[in-house]
């Protein structure tokens, strides 16, 4: 019986030794595939910022009575299509490791910017 179980201890101690050593090269592993996606949060989260911005600027600028109302369903529109673009490439970014801030999003930013802009009447 002591037999059985200095063997069951023996091999227990090397199970966790063997844990021990490959946990920290599970670490440097994930560790580079997180940067990606941090990377990639980052770039989608600025894209949302400036656009969130231009476009309060905006209705801030209506509000205002500084520029005329008629942009406001349509800039309303395409700023609730531009984060419908932001949720997809968040969820992409965060299932798939390689994916990067798309190009649509970063289209439909500087479409929004550019129309808000023509609204404004250079303002």
């Amino acid at each position: 019986m002591k037999t059985l179980l200095r063997n069951v201890a023996t091999v227990g101690g090397m199970l966790i030794l063997s844990a021990a050593c490959l946990l920290p090269g599970l670490a440097i592993i994930q560790g580079c595939t997180t940067s990606q996606q941090r990377i990639a949060f980052n770039t989608i989260g600025t894209l949302e910022t400036a656009t969130t911005a231009a476009v309060d600027g905006y209705f801030l600028a209506v509000t205002k009575g500084d520029v005329p109302t008629n942009g406001v369903p349509v800039v309303s529109r395409d700023y609730n299509k531009f984060q419908g673009g932001v949720i997809v490439a968040l969820d992409l970014v965060q299932n798939n490791t390689n994916a990067l801030a798309p190009a649509s999003l970063q289209q439909l930013s500087t479409d929004l910017i550019s129309e808000i802009g023509q609204f404004r009447g250079g303002k």
